[in-house]
């Protein structure tokens, strides 16, 4: 099975595998945003869905 493509990795199972070392980046990407007091916030990971 693929464990890395265009817009995806296969987390799991791509930390040993060195032959896709080259398109994982070990930078996270982070945002900021500022929220009123009382907002609701919705934090995913697009896996679970």
């Amino acid at each position: 099975p693929l464990r890395c493509w265009p817009g995806g990795l296969c987390l799991s199972r791509s930390i040993g595998d060195t032959d896709v070392g080259e398109f994982i980046v070990p930078i996270p990407h982070v945002k900021q945003v500022k929220v009123n007091f009382g907002s609701l916030i919705k934090c995913h990971e697009r896996s679970l869905f």
